[in-house]
């Protein structure tokens, strides 16, 4: 499962342990409506948002905080063995001024034949769950950086396996969960700048 848009960074802090991020072949995570190839981005899978670009994202995409919402998602080439998928979107350069990687967005047990997530998607009425992010809420919190231009990371894990979690789990309580479930994982990363 691979992902390609924007600057590379290193992985998640913490990342699940299963097999590696392949920069060719098995599954990709688009998110909107065009390819990356499509914007100008190169090699392998290819994954796109239209708010989260190389550089400056389309300001009717990603919107502060307070009236966005998240975007739509398309998971395409998964393993035949993936029965769910864990999705999280977080900022690593809330490092300095949060002094934490800033959880924007927590999901699991997204269908393992899902291919389409609206924007604003609801995920109960298909039966995932969305977990507590940093902002002490349940559910998408939108890019909100206090300082300067932040990527934002949008990492998808394929799992053999749902998860047997509550609706306040957070990120690392599904990290903990998914551990020996996962079959593929990648990540495409993007900025926004206040």
């Amino acid at each position: 499962m691979a992902l390609a848009a924007g600057r590379r960074r290193s992985p998640p802090s913490r990342p699940i342990p299963g097999p590696a991020t392949r920069p060719n072949g098995g599954a990709a995570l688009c998110v909107g409506r065009s390819t990356a190839r499509d914007r100008g981005y190169h090699g392998g899978p290819t994954a796109h948002e239209s708010g989260v670009r190389r550089r400056r994202p389309d300001p009717r995409e990603v919107r502060v905080r307070g009236g966005q919402r998240q975007p739509p998602l398309e998971i395409a080439s998964a393993p035949s063995s993936t029965e769910s998928f864990l999705i999280v979107v977080d900022d690593p350069d809330a490092r300095e001024p949060a002094g934490q990687i800033w959880d924007h967005w927590v999901v699991w047990n997204v269908d393992g034949d899902t291919e389409s997530i609206p924007e604003g998607w609801d995920p109960e009425s298909d039966g995932a769950v969305a977990g507590e992010n940093d902002y002490g809420e349940t559910g998408w919190g939108g890019p909100n950086p206090p300082d300067r231009e932040h990527t934002y990371r949008f990492l998808l894990y394929a799992l053999d396996d749902t998860l047997d979690l509550s609706r306040d789990a957070t990120k690392d309580d599904a990290y903990d969960a998914a551990e020996g479930n996962v079959v593929d994982k990648s990540h495409l990363e993007g900025t926004y700048e206040p």
